[in-house]
C-alpha cells in the first residue's frame, strides 16, 4: 500500500456527522498500529521530529506519521491505547483493560485511493476503545 493513497475524506455537512465522528474517523483510519517509540528510524523513515505507527497487516506493512506539534491530545490518546499504557473498555464485558487496543482488529472497510477504516473491535465500526477525547481542530 502506498502512503500516498492515504488522503483525508473531504469534510462536508450532513445530517448525523459531529466533530466527535469525525474524530472516531481519525482514530479508525490509524489502527491498528504497533509503534516504535523507542526507534529514531522504522524503515527509513525519519522518526526523531514525529512519532510514526507501524501498520503490520497480512498483506504487508505501511507507516503513518503521526502530528504531535498539530494535533497533541489526539496523538497521545493514540499512543497510550496502541501501547496499552491507556485502559480501554472491551465492548463485550464493558470492563477496563489494560492491553494494546489495536493489535488484532482487521481492517474492515476499504475504498481504494480514498480511505481505510480500522480499529473497530467488532470490526464493523460501530465500537471505539469507550472514550471520547475533546476535537483539536
Amino acid at each position: 500500500m502506498n502512503l500516498a493513497l492515504l488522503r483525508p475524506a473531504p469534510v462536508t455537512k450532513h445530517p448525523g456527522y459531529s466533530k466527535i465522528w469525525l474524530t472516531l474517523l481519525f482514530f479508525a483510519i490509524l489502527a491498528p498500529a504497533h509503534l516504535h517509540a523507542e526507534e529514531k528510524q522504522a524503515e527509513g523513515y525519519d522518526t526523531s521530529q514525529q512519532p510514526w505507527a507501524i501498520v503490520m497487516t497480512n498483506k504487508g506493512t505501511f507507516v503513518i506519521q503521526l502530528f504531535e506539534d498539530k494535533v497533541p491530545r489526539t496523538v497521545r490518546h493514540f499512543v497510550g491505547l496502541a501501547t496499552g499504557d491507556k485502559a480501554t473498555v472491551d465492548p463485550k464485558t464493558k470492563k477496563k483493560t489494560n492491553r494494546a487496543f489495536y493489535d488484532g482488529l482487521q481492517i474492515f472497510k476499504i475504498v481504494p485511493t480514498y480511505l481505510l477504516k480500522m480499529g473497530c473491535p467488532k470490526n464493523r465500526g460501530t465500537h471505539g476503545s469507550g472514550y471520547q477525547i475533546k476535537d483539536e481542530f
